[in-house]
């Protein structure tokens, strides 16, 4: 099940897409666009201008 994940900037999104890394594979969407970064989609990101949640 996928797990999602809001950020305030782009930039907290790459830090937490460089600290996933470690753990597991994760699939990254930003306005829209799916990006293709891992075959493994348990992890899924957007972008949005809210705070942090799970």
């Amino acid at each position: 099940q996928p797990i999602l994940i809001c950020a305030e900037t782009h930039q907290a999104v790459d830090n937490l897409t460089r600290h996933l890394l470690q753990y597991r594979q994760y699939r990254l969407i930003r306005y829209g666009e799916p990006r293709t970064v891992a075959s493994d989609l348990r992890v899924i990101f957007f972008c949005f201008n809210i705070h942090f949640f799970t």
